[in-house]
Formats: C-alpha cells, sequence, structure tokens
C-alpha cells in the first residue's frame, strides 16, 4: 500500500501545514548538485525523526522540480520552499544581490535567514532550529528533547576545537589552526570581544532566530547592513550567530560539543579509521555523522560531478590515498 505523502513545493506560507506547536524546526539548505546527499539524508530521518518534527528544505527555485520525485518517496511531511521566499521577507536585501553571489556564500545567507519564512508561516515571533547541511546522516533516533537543556533552555554548539586543532598539529597541517584562529579574532573584533576563541561548528548547528533577530536590530540596522552584506564581508554564518549570542545573550547560553561526527577532512576520516572508530562506537556518542563533500564528492550530482575532468578526478583520488598516510 502507498503511503500517504504530504509534499510542499510552495513558496507562499499558505502551502506550509503549520497545524501542528512546534518547539523546534528542521532546516536543510541545498541544491541539485548534492541531490544524492539529501535523499540519504532524508531516508536516516525518515527512521529517526521520532516525533516528526517538520523539516523545512530551501532550494534554489529552478531545482525545486528536481526534488519533486525525491521528496515523493519519503514518507514525511517535508516543506520544499524556493531560497527566494526566505530571501524575500527582509526587505533589505534584494533578490538579484543573492543570485549574483557564489554558491557557498548565498546558502550561508539562506539558511541564516530561513527562520523568517517558518515565523511567518507558523505565525510565531520566534522560532528554533536545527540546520543541517546535505551531507548529513543520522544514525541515532532524536527528538526535541534532545536539544534543550533540563531548564527548557536550547543547546548552543560551542567549543574550544581542541580535538580537531590537537590531530591537525599532530600531522603537522598547521593550516588548519590559522585558519581557525583568523577566523575567530576577525568576528571577536567585530563585536569588541577579547578572550578565549569559539568554534560555533560544525553543523548540525542548534539556532533560535531572537539571536538573528538581535543581531539585526543591534549591529546590522545601526549600521545601515543587513545579513547579506555581513556575510559578504566575513563569510562564516557560524560564527555571526556565535558571536552575537556572546554580544547580546539573546536566549540563555548552554554550550555543547558537536551533535554530529564530522569528518572536515580525508586525514581525519583515516586517522578515525585507523583508531578504531566504527558506526557502533559513533552511535554512543553521536547522533548522526558527516563527511564534508569537498573531500566525499562521490556522492555529487548533475554539474556538480560533470565539472570534474577525468584529470581531476584522479588527482583526487592520488591526494586521498596519501592523506592514508599522513
Amino acid at each position: 500500500m502507498q503511503r500517504q505523502v504530504t509534499t510542499r513545493l510552495d513558496s507562499r506560507s499558505d502551502g506550509v501545514n503549520n497545524s501542528r506547536k512546534n518547539k523546534l524546526f528542521v532546516v536543510i539548505k541545498s541544491y541539485a548538485g548534492d541531490i544524492r546527499r539529501v535523499d540519504l539524508l532524508l531516508r536516516s530521518m525518515e527512521s529517526h525523526n521520532l516525533e516528526k518534527i517538520p523539516i523545512f528544505l530551501f532550494v534554489p527555485k529552478s531545482d525545486l522540480k528536481q526534488f519533486t520525485y525525491l521528496i515523493n518517496q519519503s514518507g514525511q511531511d517535508i516543506n520544499v520552499i524556493n531560497d527566494e521566499a526566505a530571501i524575500e521577507l527582509n526587505k533589505s536585501i534584494l533578490i538579484e544581490e543573492l543570485k549574483r553571489l557564489p554558491g557557498s556564500i548565498a546558502q550561508q545567507i539562506v539558511k541564516s535567514e530561513a527562520w523568517r519564512f517558518i515565523t511567518k508561516s507558523y505565525r510565531e515571533e520566534s522560532i528554533d532550529y536545527l540546520c543541517l547541511d546535505s551531507e548529513s546522516i543520522f544514525i541515532n533516533d532524536f527528538q526535541e528533547k534532545n536539544f534543550y537543556s533540563e531548564g527548557g533552555n536550547l543547546y548552543t554548539v560551542m567549543h574550544s576545537n581542541e580535538a580537531l586543532l590537537n590531530l591537525a598539529r599532530e600531522k603537522k597541517i598547521f593550516k588548519v589552526e590559522r585558519d581557525f584562529i583568523r577566523s575567530c579574532e576577525e568576528m571577536k573584533s567585530v563585536f569588541g570581544r577579547a578572550g578565549e576563541n569559539y568554534a560555533f561548528s560544525p553543523t548540525p548547528v542548534l539556532w533560535s532566530s531572537r539571536v538573528w533577530q538581535d543581531l539585526e536590530e543591534y549591529y546590522l540596522k545601526p549600521k545601515k547592513k543587513n545579513i547579506l552584506n555581513a556575510i559578504v564581508q566575513r563569510p562564516n554564518e557560524l560564527h555571526w550567530y556565535g558571536e552575537a549570542l556572546l554580544k547580546y545573550v539573546s536566549i540563555p547560553i548552554q554550550p555543547i560539543q558537536p551533535i554530529f561526527r564530522v569528518y572536515h577532512y580525508d586525514w581525519e576520516f583515516f586517522e578515525a579509521t585507523k583508531q578504531g572508530e566504527t558506526l557502533e562506537t559513533l552511535r554512543s556518542q553521536y547522533l548522526g555523522i558527516l563527511k564534508q563533500s569537498n573531500w566525499h564528492y562521490e556522492l555529487d550530482s548533475g554539474a556538480q560531478a560533470a565539472r570534474k575532468s577525468a584529470p581531476s578526478r584522479l588527482v583526487r583520488y592520488i591526494k586521498r590515498n596519501i592523506a592514508k598516510f599522513r
């Protein structure tokens, strides 16, 4: 018997099933090049999303049709929204500005603005959301309570990043630490903060719309800027959120370690495998896993896959095999 599926391919707020009151939503930002990854992610959520937390999948308008078949195979209520619908509610941003940006920058802006569409759809002043990248896969069951403290406060992914930095130092890959420190110092200087450097990553991350609202009200508007200007200037939406939270304390700060086991680099993955890390050991610590597409590229689709020439794929293959011995 075929399952009854509700698919949302409408950018209007009245196309969203808003009958259920939720504290938390799931936001996924993707595009056609990652459609195979989204398929795996949604399959993992179908079995592990115990409370059927509403899912909002934001994709470019030009990619909407490509996701129709995929979504219809899922037994979930998925709201597929075009990117423009998230952005057009911010009257200070022109859609044409977004379209001129590289995808790596534009997707950060869409994720940072997704709250506007959801709050309007659910007629809420503020919402919380779990923000996922396409490469994510759940390996454990999850419910809303996994993302809130006993006092009902939303957790924030916020830590010193020492695990990754120590491994990079051990392997003499010093660029990782240099880049981290530079990014932290740049963002601290924006808000005039001194002190410890924090990672507000990796994804998935937990975000409150109240933090984005305060960033806009107290920092961006007085400077006659918007979130697009901010991210173009310093392309790290994770740090913008984290430093804004520290500055304005829009919600109680409840730091947690990463929610997923994320392999940022091939050498990180191979080292973990050597140390005996398995799916079973990961299940005792994490809700999911993520292999970043910049090195785990086999799941690239369409134009994203086609643009990698045979020589390019060969070079990547060689580099990955060298990484096994770093």
